[in-house]
């Protein structure tokens, strides 16, 4: 009997309330706005686990209102990018940007939907780990312990020039193609930068645009108050030797950056006042 009692709570819940579930989860929609921003809160953070984990395919059902269902599908997977967990660098920029779109379809009628959403990655999690194995390797031989942080940067930088090729077919564009296979085009430059220098205990993020009307990736870093652009693609040109090393985008002010356009996510008021740039390069 007490069986049954539960049952019929559960599809009373359903129906008043409205719930999604991812695997055995189950997520109510309903009661006040505060408690349905946890919830949703809660569904974002279920949804960034299973992305950490590679999976391609998660389906969601759903039961319950659908005016925002559709809208929040999609922004779930962009307020995912955001959470930035202590302990791991393979989650927010590395997550976002190995992140290589979704197809995602939403069926039902009524109160009752299904969500599923097709993932699809430039790394799969089997690669993201051998990354971050192979990271912690190179790092232990680098000696960073009692180097500055400009240092620190340098000696990243070269490893970086010194070991990855650009990949002029631009099929390889993951920090995995570049640690590994040592070839990729600027994305995997960008995604190593950003997972080596974390590492390495040093902030930094990366920066997706255009540069000679080409889509392009790069790294802000920051230094001290300010931050500071980095792009390893560049100065890594092709037909250069292993050990030759450039500097001509090494830690530069945005006086000094101007061939280099971002997306508008990263022009915004917020972002500039959250990541002030030096106006003028570092020099040393």
């Amino acid at each position: 009997m007490r069986k049954n009692s539960l049952v019929l709570f559960l599809l009373i819940c359903m129906v008043l309330f409205g719930c999604l579930f991812l695997k055995d989860i189950a997520f109510l929609f309903g009661g006040n706005e505060e408690k349905k921003d946890t919830i949703r809160q809660e569904y974002i953070e279920k949804l960034r686990e299973q992305m950490m984990e590679g999976r391609e395919k998660v389906e969601v059902r759903y039961s319950g209102g659908a005016e925002d269902i559709e809208d929040f599908a999609t922004e779930a997977i962009n307020e995912a990018f955001k959470i930035d967990e202590p302990g791991t660098s393979s989650d927010y920029d590395y997550l976002r940007t190995k992140y290589y779109g979704a197809n995602i379809k939403i069926r039902g009628w009524g109160k009752n939907y299904s969500i599923t959403y097709d993932f699809n990655y430039l790394e799969s999690k089997e690669e993201t780990d051998e990354v971050e194995k192979k990271v912690g390797e190179i790092l232990s031989t680098l000696y960073l312990e009692q180097k500055t942080d400009y240092e620190k940067i340098k000696k990243i930088h070269d490893y970086i020039i010194e070991t990855v090729a650009y990949d002029i077919s631009v099929k390889n564009n993951s920090a995995y193609d570049a640690l590994i296979n040592h070839s990729s085009a600027c994305m995997g430059y960008a995604n190593l930068t950003y997972i080596m220098l974390t590492e390495a205990g040093i902030s930094c993020r990366v920066i997706t645009g255009e540069a000679h009307e080409e889509p392009h990736a790069w790294n802000i870093v920051q230094i001290d108050n300010l931050w500071y652009n980095l792009d390893c693609t560049w100065d890594d040109p092709i037909g250069a030797k292993n050990d030759e090393y450039r500097y001509l985008y090494f830690l530069k002010g945005q006086q000094d950056f101007q061939d280099h356009i971002r997306d508008e996510e990263y022009k915004t008021d917020l972002f500039q006042q959250n990541y002030p740039m030096a106006q003028r390069s570092l020099k040393k």
